[in-house]
């Protein structure tokens, strides 16, 4: 899907999210750090190059996961993991891109897990150390 039709996608997809479903509630820590828009995403995106069916997303704090779902949409990633400590705003996000079924292929590429990113262990070893990208030193 092209970069255009992705961003309304999106859009289409999280419209109805409103400022009170993903703010922290009086009390509790403010650790997010905020919302990217389509069109950023888009930005991020083309200045990345190319992404192929060899390459997987993650996203730290991936909120609602509208980052994974755009990343689904307009590369051909083979997955799109995201870590979000907030199981309300997490489990949103999900309902939403299961309602969605002109979207549900793309969507099923997204796997959101439920956790604080520092207790995740990530890697084993160091994932470019396949990368077919020119320039990274071993």
């Amino acid at each position: 899907m092209n970069g255009e039709d992705a961003i309304r996608a999106v859009d289409s997809l999280f419209a109805s999210v409103k400022n009170a479903d993903i703010r922290q509630k009086l009390g509790k820590p403010h650790t997010n750090a905020g919302e990217i828009l389509p069109a950023g995403v888009d930005s991020l995106i083309n200045s990345i190059g190319d992404i192929d069916d060899q390459d997987i997303f993650l996203d730290v704090g991936c909120g609602l996961g509208n980052v994974l779902v755009q990343f689904a949409l307009q590369t051909l990633v083979s997955k799109c993991y995201g870590i979000e400590v907030r199981e309300e705003v997490l489990i949103h996000g999900l309902q939403l891109m299961d309602e969605t079924p002109s979207l549900r292929d793309y969507c099923g590429k997204v796997a959101i897990v439920c956790a604080e990113a520092s207790t995740i262990q990530l890697a084993f070893e160091r994932p470019y150390l396949t990368s077919k990208r020119q320039g990274l030193s071993q």
